[in-house]
C-alpha cells in the first residue's frame, strides 16, 4: 500500500478536500483545485475506487460487450460501405442469374456443345465406316454404315462407342455404300453434319411409336441413287419406308414406296413426298407409323421437268414444309400453301430453296460463280427481292438475327446483309467466307482463308478477327464461348483450337489424329469424322 499523502487547499479555496470535483462537459474550472486522494495498488476487486472519468460525447458511446442497454449511432462511413457491399453483390447475384439464363437458352440452339472446360481428347471410335450426320434416339447415336453397296442403321452407346444394335437396310450391290438412304426420328432434332436452325427446346429422344418407344423412319433405295444404276431385275424401281424400334432396332413396319419418295420429321410426325406417274407431286403428313393421315397434298399441276430416277426435293424447316422443284410450294403445318412459284429456274440454277427464320424464302435466281443472285420472298409480308450471292448458311444460329437476311457477296465483298422488308442492304464485310458460318447473340462469326472473324451482325463493324499461320481444316464448332476449329501445326500436326467468342483470343489447344476431316456436334457432344471412323472427343452430358 501506498501511504495517503496530505495536499493543502489552495489558497481561497474552500470546503472538504476529500472531496473530488466533477468536470461536466460545457464546464471550465477557473484554478485548479488540490485535493487529498488515496492510490491503491493491486486491488481491482469490489470496493476498489477508481477515478471517474471524464464522460464522451453521446455520439462516440459504443456497445459494451455484455452489458444490454448501450448505444450505438454507425458512422455515415459504416453506412457507405455497407451499401456499395449490398450493390456489388446484387451486381454479382444478377449478372449470375443473366448468365444461367443465357446458357439455358443456348443449350436449346441446335449444333452447341455441352460447356468445354479444357482441353478435349479421343474417347473412343466407332467400327467401320460412318456417315457424318448422326441422329439422337433412345438416349443412343443413330447413323448409317455402308460399304460395297451395302447399308445399315447402327445404334451407338455415346459413352463408349459401343454398337447396341445393328439394322441391316439394303444387301450388297453395286453403288457408294450408304448412300440413298435418309432417315429420321420424329419428335428429335436433328443435330450433325447438316445442322440445322436454332430449335425452340431442348432435343428429345424421337416421338413414341409402338409401346411408347421411338422411332427411327428410313426411306431405303434399292440401290444407291446413280444414273448408272439399271432397274432391279423385275423391272421394278421401288424403294422402302422402314420403321425401327429406337430401343433394339428390330423392325416395326416396312411398305414399298416410289424411288421419287423424300422423308422427313414434323414436330412428332413424318412427312413423306414422292411424285407419280403423270408428275403430280405428293406429301403427306401421317404419325410416326404410318397409320393415321394428318393431312395430304397434291400439286394442282404436273412438273414441266421430270428426271429419270429423281427423289423429290422436300425438307421441313422450322415447321414450315418446302417442296422445291421446277415448281415449288411452302406448307405451313396444317397443309396450307403459303407461297407457291413455277417456270424452270430452280432447276436451271445451282442450289435448293431454303428458309431463314422461318419466313424468308431464298431460292437461286441465276447460275453460281461472281453473278450468281438469290431470289428472296418474305412469307409474311410477301416482299420480293433479288440480292447479289448466295444465303449465308449458318449452323448453329439462334435466331438473334432472324430480322434480316445473310448472304455470301460473292467477289465484290464477303459478306452482306438486307433489309427483308424493303430488300434494301444494310451493310457489306469483307473476307470470303470458308465453309458455313455461326451467328450467336447477334454477332456473325465466319472462317476465311485468314482465319477467325466476328462482326456485328446489325452493322457488319468488324468486333474482333484472330490470323493463322496455316488455313483450318473445319467448320466451325461451339459451346456458346468458345469458338472450336481444327489447324495444321507444323510440329504437332492436327490441332483443335478453341478462342474466345467475345474476344477471339486462344485459350486452348489439344493435339487430334491426323486423319480427323471434320467436325460434327449431336446430343451437344463434339465429334470427329474421317471416311473410315467416327471419333467422340468429348464425353455425353
Amino acid at each position: 500500500m501506498v501511504s495517503a499523502a496530505k495536499v493543502a487547499a489552495a489558497p481561497g479555496r474552500t470546503g472538504d478536500p476529500r472531496v473530488t470535483p466533477r468536470y461536466h462537459r460545457g464546464m471550465v474550472a477557473a484554478r485548479h483545485v488540490m485535493v487529498e486522494v488515496e492510490l491503491v495498488e493491486g486491488h481491482d476487486g469490489p470496493g476498489a475506487r477508481h477515478p471517474r472519468a471524464r464522460p464522451l460525447p453521446e455520439d462516440d458511446l459504443a456497445p459494451v460487450p455484455g452489458r444490454p442497454g448501450t448505444r450505438h449511432r454507425p458512422r455515415r462511413w459504416v453506412a457507405g460501405i455497407l451499401l456499395v457491399v449490398l450493390t456489388v453483390t446484387s451486381g454479382r447475384l444478377a449478372a449470375d442469374a443473366q448468365a444461367r439464363s443465357a446458357m439455358a437458352a443456348l443449350a436449346a440452339v441446335d449444333g452447341v456443345l455441352h460447356p468445354l472446360d479444357g482441353p478435349v481428347a479421343e474417347l473412343w471410335r466407332s467400327e467401320g465406316g460412318m456417315r457424318p450426320e448422326l441422329l439422337r434416339a433412345a438416349g443412343m447415336l443413330v447413323a448409317v454404315v455402308g460399304g460395297e453397296g451395302s447399308a445399315d442403321v447402327v445404334a451407338l452407346d455415346p459413352a463408349t462407342g459401343a454398337t447396341v444394335w445393328r439394322a441391316p437396310l439394303r444387301g450388297s450391290g453395286p453403288g457408294d455404300g450408304g448412300g440413298g438412304i435418309r432417315c429420321v426420328v420424329p419428335g428429335a432434332d436433328r443435330s450433325g453434319g447438316a445442322g440445322g436452325p436454332a430449335g425452340t427446346a431442348p432435343p428429345t429422344d424421337g416421338a413414341a411409336g409402338p409401346g411408347g418407344a421411338p422411332v427411327v423412319v428410313c426411306v431405303v433405295d434399292r440401290f444407291p441413287p446413280s444414273r448408272r444404276v439399271p432397274p432391279a431385275p423385275d423391272g421394278t424401281t421401288l424403294d422402302r419406308l422402314v420403321v425401327l424400334d429406337a430401343r433394339t432396332g428390330a423392325v416395326v413396319s416396312q411398305r414399298p414406296v416410289d424411288r421419287s419418295t423424300t422423308v422427313a420429321a414434323l414436330d412428332g410426325d413424318v412427312v413423306v413426298a414422292h411424285g407419280d406417274d403423270d408428275g403430280y407431286v405428293h406429301v403427306t403428313r401421317t404419325d410416326p407409323l404410318g397409320t393415321r393421315v394428318r393431312w395430304a397434298f397434291v400439286s394442282p399441276r404436273p412438273l414441266p421437268v421430270r428426271h429419270p430416277g429423281w427423289s423429290t426435293r422436300m425438307d421441313v424447316v422450322e415447321g414450315l414444309v418446302v417442296v422445291d422443284e421446277s415448281d415449288g410450294w411452302v406448307l405451313d403445318g396444317r397443309g396450307d400453301v403459303l407461297r407457291s412459284w413455277a417456270g424452270t429456274v430452280a432447276a436451271q440454277a445451282e442450289g435448293t430453296a431454303h428458309l431463314t427464320g422461318g419466313r424468308l424464302l431464298t431460292r437461286p435466281h441465276t447460275t453460281g460463280g461472281p453473278y450468281a443472285r438469290t431470289r428472296v420472298t418474305d412469307l409474311v409480308s410477301g416482299t420480293v427481292f433479288t440480292v447479289r450471292g448466295r444465303p449465308l448458311e449458318s449452323w448453329p444460329d439462334d435466331g438473334s438475327l432472324d430480322g434480316s437476311m445473310l448472304a455470301r457477296a460473292g467477289h465484290e465483298h464477303g459478306l452482306a446483309a438486307y433489309d427483308p422488308a424493303t430488300g434494301t442492304r444494310l451493310w457489306t464485310a469483307p473476307g470470303q467466307v470458308e465453309g458455313r458460318a455461326m451467328v450467336l447473340d447477334g454477332r456473325v462469326v465466319r472462317l476465311t482463308p485468314q482465319g477467325l472473324v466476328a462482326v456485328d451482325g446489325r452493322s457488319g463493324a468488324t468486333l474482333w478477327q484472330t490470323r493463322f499461320a496455316r488455313p483450318a481444316r473445319s467448320t466451325l464448332v461451339t459451346d456458346g464461348r468458345l469458338v472450336v476449329v481444327t489447324q495444321l501445326d507444323g510440329d504437332r500436326g492436327l490441332v483443335l483450337g478453341a478462342y474466345g467468342l467475345d474476344d477471339g483470343r486462344l485459350r486452348w489447344t489439344a493435339d487430334l489424329a491426323d486423319d480427323i476431316a471434320a467436325l460434327t456436334v449431336a446430343g451437344r457432344q463434339l465429334f470427329g469424322w474421317s471416311p473410315e471412323r467416327l471419333v467422340a472427343l468429348t464425353p455425353p452430358g
